[in-house]
């Protein structure tokens, strides 16, 4: 699985995400992803369907949103509650 940033028009895809157990039975997993531009998207990266699009240019790896720093460094936190 990987994600893609799409940039064709609007569209609405039937992909093989993989299989499923139903009632003990193994079934392909069908889903329908509606595709939008700019938007991201997960879709498996072996999908003959997704490699088209790829070639075609209407599908590109995602870039990593950039990563937050929400923890405090050592020296903050080591300060807590003490005056500097």
């Amino acid at each position: 699985m990987a994600t893609y940033t799409y940039s064709g028009p609007v569209d609405l895809i039937e992909v093989r995400m993989g299989n499923r157990t139903v009632a003990g039975a193994t079934v392909p997993d069908w889903r329908e992803i509606q595709l939008t531009p700019g938007e991201d998207v997960d879709l498996p990266d072996d999908n003959t369907l997704v490699a088209g699009m790829v070639a075609a240019g209407h599908l590109k790896p995602a870039k990593a949103a950039p990563k937050s720093n929400t923890g405090k460094s050592k020296t903050a936190a080591s300060n807590d509650g003490e005056d500097a």
